[in-house]
């Protein structure tokens, strides 16, 4: 979602059709990730990054993404 709100479009727009949702796990599963546009800031981009760590217990909880968001737009 953070990718998302940046780049204001969605990540892979050429995986479409049936089964949609198992094509995402698959590339997403496969180590996939959007493309990171170098001009977004970086504190954005790495909390990004944790929050595509594989291991779910090692990403950042909501509450965390909220204060570092908050933190960024000076909240």
């Amino acid at each position: 979602v953070l990718w998302e709100i940046a780049a204001q479009c969605e990540p892979w727009p050429d995986v479409q059709g049936p089964f949609l949702q198992r094509k995402l796990a698959a590339v997403i599963e496969g180590g996939g990730r959007p493309t990171l546009d170098p001009s977004w800031p970086a504190p954005y981009v790495l909390l990004m990054q944790r929050c595509w760590v594989r291991d779910a217990a090692a990403r950042p909880a909501f509450r965390v993404i909220e204060r570092e968001l908050a933190d960024m737009v000076g909240d």
